[in-house]
């Protein structure tokens, strides 16, 4: 039976961590352990935590300075134990019990020598868990690897990667990084595999605390505006930022046509005639038109 941690990251979250907890311990099939990492909560997380790890030895808990989540889940992995395989865990979600096995299952066969992440399909529910929608209803993969260098495709409540991909991130510790799940996506998607599962295994909340989310009915063209407007703040470049951090840790190990995609996207600001190279790539890509549009918009106008 092959072992895995999930990686919980709390802050603040008593209204739900408990269901959430419960449905941890309910997972089928798996050698688990559960390692949290408190954030500063303020309100009866900890107090949650304790209760629960005295009846679940299996559970482990540490608390932190406030640093925001994705530097939360950061830290989680660089203090991670052994394991064959790791699973980032949001505090208010629910998990089917089949969810870790599901994974695991889709995994078994990839090199334990690459960097594997497994991601599925949500179902959306609000926050007294009635269903509102699948989060994907057309697969949501891409098959083309140059696509992670722009756009990030695995939500992290769903991610599963195995003990390689963690030893990546532990040797080469990034600086930044827009998300604990993107980048794990483009790591894995650029040096090892990446496995997408269109059937969904978890209760995705929606709720009002959510620090990130979905919409809770399917995105109007002023939701699809009020998205540009964020992405075309001159502070953000995410996307340029996460595709140099990654060339700075792990150019010895990048060739052929990955590293010239790479050096395409370092290099798209420092002339119009870089800028218009990555525009008229056509291997560089998004899932459907809209993304596209923006992704094309943002090399134009030099916030990529």
């Amino acid at each position: 039976m092959c072992s895995i941690c999930i990686l919980l990251s709390t802050y603040n979250g008593d209204r739900f961590l408990r269901q959430q907890l419960d449905s941890l311990v309910k997972q089928k099939f798996v050698d688990m352990k559960i390692l949290v990492r408190d954030d500063g909560s303020t309100d009866g997380t900890i107090e949650i935590l304790e209760e629960f790890k005295k009846n679940n030895p299996n559970m482990f808990y540490y608390i932190g300075k406030n640093i925001g989540v994705n530097k939360s889940f950061l830290d989680l992995m660089i203090n991670a134990d052994d394991a064959d395989y790791y699973a980032f865990c949001d505090q208010d979600d629910v998990w089917d019990n089949d969810k870790l096995y599901c994974a695991i299952k889709k995994m078994k066969d990839l090199s334990i020598n690459k960097p594997n992440l497994y991601y599925s399909n949500l179902r959306v529910v609000d926050e007294d868990l009635n269903f509102l929608r699948n989060s994907h209803l057309d697969k949501h993969y891409q098959d083309n690897i140059y696509s992670a260098l722009v756009e990030p495709m695995a939500t992290g409540c769903t991610v599963v990667f195995n003990k390689c991909a963690l030893e990546y991130v532990k040797n080469h510790v990034p600086k930044y990084y827009s998300s604990h799940d993107a980048w794990m996506y483009m790591l894995c998607k650029l040096l090892g595999n990446v496995i997408y599962d269109f059937y969904p295994h978890i209760s995705y909340r929606q709720h009002g605390g959510n620090v990130v989310g979905t919409y809770m009915k399917r995105a109007t063209i002023k939701d699809y505006f009020c998205r540009i407007a964020k992405r075309i703040d001159k502070n953000k470049h995410v996307r340029y930022k996460n595709v140099c951090e990654f060339k700075n840790l792990y150019a010895s190990i990048i060739n052929g046509d990955a590293a010239k995609k790479i050096n395409k996207i370092v290099k798209y600001n420092s002339s119009f005639m870089n800028r218009m190279h990555l525009l008229l790539d056509p291997s560089i890509h998004t899932t459907n038109w809209r993304r596209e549009l923006l992704y094309r918009f943002l090399i134009v106008v030099g916030r990529l």
